[in-house]
Protein backbone atom coordinates (compact mmCIF):
# COMPACT_ATOMS: atom_id res chain seq x y z
CA UNK A 1 0.00 0.00 0.00
CA UNK A 2 1.37 3.68 -0.73
CA UNK A 3 0.61 6.38 0.64
CA UNK A 4 0.41 10.07 -1.13
CA UNK A 5 -0.21 13.33 0.96
CA UNK A 6 -1.43 17.02 -0.95
CA UNK A 7 -2.10 20.17 0.22
CA UNK A 8 -4.76 21.94 -1.19
CA UNK A 9 -6.53 25.00 -0.27
CA UNK A 10 -4.60 24.50 3.00
CA UNK A 11 -5.92 21.26 3.85
CA UNK A 12 -3.61 18.02 3.98
CA UNK A 13 -5.10 15.43 2.73
CA UNK A 14 -3.74 11.58 2.67
CA UNK A 15 -4.62 8.84 0.22
CA UNK A 16 -3.24 5.32 0.17
CA UNK A 17 -3.61 3.10 -2.59
CA UNK A 18 -5.08 -0.60 -1.90
CA UNK A 19 -2.11 -3.19 -2.54
CA UNK A 20 -2.24 -4.07 -6.34
CA UNK A 21 -2.52 -0.89 -7.47
CA UNK A 22 -0.07 1.18 -9.17
CA UNK A 23 0.21 5.21 -9.07
CA UNK A 24 -0.43 7.19 -12.14
CA UNK A 25 1.77 10.12 -12.05
CA UNK A 26 0.05 13.35 -11.76
CA UNK A 27 0.91 17.33 -11.29
CA UNK A 28 4.88 16.54 -12.41
CA UNK A 29 6.76 18.32 -14.70
CA UNK A 30 7.23 17.10 -18.02
CA UNK A 31 10.51 15.18 -17.76
CA UNK A 32 9.76 13.99 -14.25
CA UNK A 33 6.16 12.60 -15.55
CA UNK A 34 8.30 10.67 -18.34
CA UNK A 35 9.92 9.11 -16.29
CA UNK A 36 7.69 7.73 -14.14
CA UNK A 37 5.05 6.41 -16.90
CA UNK A 38 8.14 4.62 -17.91
CA UNK A 39 8.70 3.20 -14.81
CA UNK A 40 4.88 2.52 -14.38
CA UNK A 41 5.11 0.57 -18.00
CA UNK A 42 7.77 -1.40 -16.83
CA UNK A 43 5.85 -2.63 -13.90
CA UNK A 44 3.01 -3.11 -15.82
CA UNK A 45 5.06 -5.08 -18.34
CA UNK A 46 7.85 -6.77 -16.33
CA UNK A 47 7.77 -9.58 -18.95
CA UNK A 48 7.10 -7.59 -21.84
CA UNK A 49 8.72 -6.21 -24.93
CA UNK A 50 10.37 -2.62 -25.07
CA UNK A 51 7.12 -1.55 -27.99
CA UNK A 52 4.55 -2.75 -24.86
CA UNK A 53 6.53 -0.84 -22.72
CA UNK A 54 6.66 2.17 -24.69
CA UNK A 55 2.88 2.37 -26.07
CA UNK A 56 2.27 1.80 -22.47
CA UNK A 57 3.83 4.60 -21.19
CA UNK A 58 2.73 6.59 -24.33
CA UNK A 59 -0.70 6.06 -23.26
CA UNK A 60 -0.24 6.74 -19.76
CA UNK A 61 1.30 10.26 -20.06
CA UNK A 62 -1.62 11.21 -22.11
CA UNK A 63 -3.87 9.67 -19.58
CA UNK A 64 -1.99 11.57 -16.63
CA UNK A 65 -2.27 14.92 -18.66
CA UNK A 66 -6.16 14.08 -19.40
CA UNK A 67 -7.24 13.79 -15.06
CA UNK A 68 -4.82 16.58 -14.58
CA UNK A 69 -7.14 18.95 -16.69
CA UNK A 70 -9.99 17.14 -15.27
CA UNK A 71 -8.59 18.15 -11.77
CA UNK A 72 -7.52 14.59 -10.83
CA UNK A 73 -5.96 15.43 -7.52
CA UNK A 74 -4.71 11.54 -7.14
CA UNK A 75 -5.03 7.90 -9.48
CA UNK A 76 -3.90 4.57 -9.22
CA UNK A 77 -4.93 1.35 -11.46
CA UNK A 78 -5.76 -1.94 -10.67
CA UNK A 79 -4.48 -4.98 -12.81
CA UNK A 80 -6.10 -8.02 -11.58
CA UNK A 81 -6.34 -11.79 -12.68
CA UNK A 82 -10.10 -13.11 -12.59
CA UNK A 83 -11.20 -16.89 -12.10
CA UNK A 84 -11.25 -17.56 -15.66
CA UNK A 85 -8.04 -16.08 -16.46
CA UNK A 86 -8.66 -12.93 -17.62
CA UNK A 87 -7.72 -9.38 -16.51
CA UNK A 88 -10.07 -6.89 -14.60
CA UNK A 89 -8.93 -3.36 -14.07
CA UNK A 90 -9.73 -0.83 -11.39
CA UNK A 91 -9.11 2.59 -11.66
CA UNK A 92 -9.16 4.85 -8.52
CA UNK A 93 -9.27 8.57 -8.96
CA UNK A 94 -9.46 11.33 -6.02
CA UNK A 95 -10.47 14.33 -6.63
CA UNK A 96 -11.59 17.10 -4.31
CA UNK A 97 -14.87 19.52 -5.32
CA UNK A 98 -16.17 22.80 -3.86
CA UNK A 99 -19.78 22.27 -2.95
CA UNK A 100 -22.40 24.43 -1.00
CA UNK A 101 -21.27 25.05 2.67
CA UNK A 102 -22.90 22.75 5.14
CA UNK A 103 -22.55 20.26 7.58
CA UNK A 104 -21.24 16.79 6.05
CA UNK A 105 -24.53 15.13 7.28
CA UNK A 106 -26.74 17.95 5.05
CA UNK A 107 -24.15 17.10 2.18
CA UNK A 108 -23.85 13.50 2.34
CA UNK A 109 -27.61 13.35 2.93
CA UNK A 110 -28.12 15.73 -0.52
CA UNK A 111 -25.97 13.12 -2.32
CA UNK A 112 -27.32 10.15 -1.73
CA UNK A 113 -31.06 11.89 -2.63
CA UNK A 114 -29.71 12.85 -5.91
CA UNK A 115 -27.81 10.09 -6.86
CA UNK A 116 -30.87 7.63 -5.59
CA UNK A 117 -32.94 9.22 -8.21
CA UNK A 118 -30.55 7.48 -11.29
CA UNK A 119 -31.76 4.23 -12.48
CA UNK A 120 -29.21 1.18 -11.90
CA UNK A 121 -27.93 2.79 -8.90
CA UNK A 122 -27.04 1.22 -5.44
CA UNK A 123 -26.25 4.29 -3.09
CA UNK A 124 -25.58 2.97 0.12
CA UNK A 125 -24.52 5.64 3.25
CA UNK A 126 -21.50 4.58 5.14
CA UNK A 127 -20.45 5.81 8.38
CA UNK A 128 -16.30 6.56 7.73
CA UNK A 129 -14.32 7.57 10.97
CA UNK A 130 -14.17 11.25 9.09
CA UNK A 131 -18.02 11.55 9.10
CA UNK A 132 -21.12 10.17 6.86
CA UNK A 133 -20.48 9.43 3.00
CA UNK A 134 -21.84 7.86 -0.14
CA UNK A 135 -21.11 5.19 -2.19
CA UNK A 136 -22.77 4.71 -5.64
CA UNK A 137 -22.62 0.86 -7.18
CA UNK A 138 -23.80 0.91 -10.91
CA UNK A 139 -23.00 -1.35 -13.30
CA UNK A 140 -23.29 -1.50 -17.54
CA UNK A 141 -23.11 -4.74 -19.66
CA UNK A 142 -21.36 -4.11 -23.27
CA UNK A 143 -21.91 -6.13 -25.96
CA UNK A 144 -20.10 -6.06 -29.61
CA UNK A 145 -20.19 -8.58 -32.64
CA UNK A 146 -16.35 -7.73 -32.40
CA UNK A 147 -15.96 -9.39 -29.15
CA UNK A 148 -16.14 -13.13 -28.26
CA UNK A 149 -18.59 -12.40 -25.44
CA UNK A 150 -19.95 -9.03 -23.23
CA UNK A 151 -18.05 -7.53 -20.24
CA UNK A 152 -19.18 -5.92 -17.42
CA UNK A 153 -17.98 -2.62 -16.22
CA UNK A 154 -18.68 -2.18 -12.97
CA UNK A 155 -18.54 1.76 -11.77
CA UNK A 156 -18.17 2.81 -7.77
CA UNK A 157 -17.84 6.40 -6.47
CA UNK A 158 -17.52 7.17 -2.51
CA UNK A 159 -18.44 10.64 -1.71
CA UNK A 160 -16.68 11.89 1.25
CA UNK A 161 -17.93 15.26 2.53
CA UNK A 162 -15.11 17.01 4.49
CA UNK A 163 -15.66 17.89 7.84
CA UNK A 164 -14.23 21.23 6.49
CA UNK A 165 -17.43 22.81 5.17
CA UNK A 166 -17.51 23.12 1.18
CA UNK A 167 -15.67 20.50 0.07
CA UNK A 168 -16.64 17.02 -1.01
Amino acid sequence: MSTASYVTDGVLVEFSSPEGFHEIPLHLPPDALDAQVAELAARIWTGGTDFQRATTAAVYRGIAEALEEDGVLHAALGLFATEDDQVSVANLLVRIEEIEPGTPQVAASSLHEMLSLEPHRDVPTVDLACGPAVVSFHALEFESEKLESGFAFVHIELYVPSPFAGYL
